[in-house]
C-alpha cells in the first residue's frame, strides 16, 4: 500500500504561473465569501480582509493573460470597464466636496 503525494495527484503543472495565479485568487475570493456573513462583519476585521480584493484584480488579470497565451485585447475587454470604474470612484472619492 503507496501513499499519495501532492505531485502524484496533480502532477507538476500547478507550479505553472498561471495555475498559481488563479489558485491564489481563488484562495482569496473564497476567504471574502466565507468572510460576508454578519458574524463575520462583526467580529473579525471585516474591512481589511476585504480589501484583499484589490489584490485579486490583478491577480485574475495576469490568470486571465497567461490563459489566452499573451493575447492583451481579451485582458482589456474585462478589466478596461474595472478600471474605468475603479478610476472614476477615486475621481470622486478625492474631489469630494466638504473634505479638508
Amino acid at each position: 500500500m503507496s501513499i499519495f503525494t501532492l505531485d502524484q495527484f496533480v502532477g507538476k503543472d500547478w507550479l505553472k504561473p498561471f495555475i498559481l495565479s488563479g489558485l491564489t485568487a481563488f484562495g482569496i475570493l473564497t476567504l471574502l465569501a466565507l468572510t460576508s456573513f454578519r458574524f463575520s462583519q462583526h467580529r473579525l476585521p471585516w474591512k481589511k480582509i476585504h480589501r484583499l480584493v484589490y489584490f485579486t484584480i490583478p491577480l485574475l488579470a495576469v490568470h486571465i493573460w497567461l490563459k489566452e497565451e499573451g493575447q492583451p485585447d481579451k485582458v482589456a475587454y474585462l478589466f478596461l470597464p474595472l478600471i474605468g470604474a475603479e478610476a472614476y470612484r477615486f475621481y470622486l472619492f478625492f474631489n469630494a466636496k466638504g473634505r479638508n
